[in-house]
């Protein structure tokens, strides 16, 4: 995959990026979501961390995820990002619904375990603003 680094303020990629491009910038990596990422995003999903943030907050079954990745694989409106600093994935972020001619979409992040939390404590705020520069800057 081609690594699009991406100034929030200054984007020159307009219409370049598409769904397969990892966008990197302040150390960051957000590396678009695949079928290879199936089990580990299951896990972090399953996990009493992540889910205790979640609206659905019931265990999710294999049939159930294999559902969802099928559907935002393919969905034109939806984006999802497993998050990657210093080489280790970290959390995912998504941005879904978008709506572009009413600049909407509901954005959704998580970090997968604890420890990440406590160790990076500003990427939150750095994966919204690549997310923020691919989605509506561009």
């Amino acid at each position: 995959m081609k690594v699009l680094k991406i100034d929030p303020f200054t984007s020159s990629q307009k219409k370049l990026i598409v769904k397969n491009k990892i966008i990197s910038n302040y150390g960051i990596k957000l590396i678009p979501i695949s079928e290879g990422d199936r089990n580990i995003l299951l896990e972090w999903r399953n996990s009493d961390f992540v889910k205790q943030f979640m609206v659905f907050q019931d265990q999710i079954s294999e049939h159930q995820h294999d559902n969802w990745l099928n559907h935002v694989l393919h969905s034109e409106n939806d984006y999802y990002f497993i998050i990657s600093n210093e080489k280790v994935f970290v959390g995912l972020i998504n941005v879904k619904n978008i709506d572009i001619k009413k600049n909407e979409g509901e954005v959704g992040i998580f970090l997968s375990k604890p420890e990440r939390v406590q160790h990076n404590k500003s990427i939150n705020y750095f994966n919204v603003m690549l997310l923020h520069s691919f989605v509506w800057k561009i």
